[in-house]
């Protein structure tokens, strides 16, 4: 073996891909995956970062409110304090058609 036993883990831990990772330290180390697997020992599935979440900010019910009002998506996102694509998302999502003509910021 080339790598110490806690270099070899911390190679795994910090890899992008772990599975891949193993096969390359096999080789650097002159071994066999089994080897570097039974070395890791219990990291079988390190813990991948999960994905950021944004809440939620959209009044929905409000939202709907001013939507059959007749406003603007424009209009609708600075009467809520969202941006304009959250409620160009939220709109899609239920189905609804935009209030105005395509370039148009007011009903």
């Amino acid at each position: 073996m080339l790598m110490t036993d806690d270099e070899i883990r911390t190679s795994i831990r910090q890899a992008k891909y772990p599975k891949l990772q193993r096969k390359i330290l096999a080789d650097l180390n002159v071994c066999d995956v089994s080897e570097i697997d039974r070395i890791v020992g219990a990291i079988k599935n390190p813990e991948k970062p999960k994905a950021k979440t944004v809440p939620n900010l959209l009044d929905k019910s409000r939202a709907m409110i001013l939507y059959e009002q007749g406003l603007s998506d424009y209009a609708m996102a600075e009467e809520l304090k969202v941006s304009r694509s959250s409620v160009l998302h939220w709109r899609n999502r239920n189905g609804l058609i935009p209030n105005c003509k395509k370039g148009g910021k007011t009903p």
